[in-house]
């Protein structure tokens, strides 16, 4: 998953067009991660939605900015497997 940095720096200082413009940029990287990630049954375009949600209501707590995509992976892997549950 290729980020700018400059982007995500600005999103975890609060700045909320770079958030949205993050958040647009990343889209299709969390949708392939989710159909590889989440079940049958499960749907992948929920699991990018519930992403999406915690992306944005975290992204102030993100560390470093060079663990953005890894980040974004654990909490697309979790929302699949947290949506397995509710199946």
């Amino acid at each position: 998953m290729q980020h700018d940095p400059m982007l995500v720096e600005a999103a975890r200082q609060g700045d909320l067009v770079a958030v949205e413009r993050l958040l647009t940029l990343c889209r299709p990287d969390l949708r392939r991660i989710a159909q590889s990630q989440c079940a049958a049954g499960v749907d992948a375009d929920d699991a990018v939605q519930e992403s999406l949600l915690l992306i944005y209501k975290r992204i102030g707590a993100l560390r470093t900015i060079a663990s953005f995509p890894g980040w974004t992976f654990s909490i697309v892997r979790r929302e699949c497997y947290r949506l397995l549950r509710m199946v």
